[in-house]
């Protein structure tokens, strides 16, 4: 006959601690970046300062667009794009690294065409 013993709902404390250095955080955050803006993490310059105890958050990026009259005909909106973009990394930030955010800044550098599969 088994015995079952339930299992603790929470992980036992333990001494220590865990540090996250600044690098990762910055390959964080430009991984969420990126991954909203479509656009591979390299592309993707972060820089990470205190706000009185939380992240102040900057990235740069390109803007990744389709054709210019195809962007027209969809209704393309650089400035949602950016809006979407900010909101989403104030969202998942926190929820990966466990840092509160207390603001996103996002600089389109450029504009950088994406294929839509169809040719012309």
């Amino acid at each position: 006959m088994a015995i079952s013993v339930p299992r603790p709902t929470t992980a036992p404390r333990v001494a220590g601690r865990i540090d996250v250095t600044r690098r990762a955080l910055e390959r964080a955050v430009s991984a969420v970046a990126a991954e909203q803006l479509g656009v591979p993490p390299r592309q993707v310059a972060v820089t990470l300062s205190d706000l009185r105890g939380s992240l102040a958050i900057e990235f740069t990026a390109p803007l990744a667009t389709p054709p210019l009259r195809e962007a027209a005909e969809r209704g393309v909106r650089v400035i949602a794009r950016g809006q979407d973009a900010r909101a989403a990394v104030a969202r998942a930030v926190p929820a990966l690294t466990g840092r509160a955010v207390a603001r996103v800044d996002l600089r389109f550098r450029s504009a950088t065409p994406i294929s839509t599969g169809r040719v012309s």
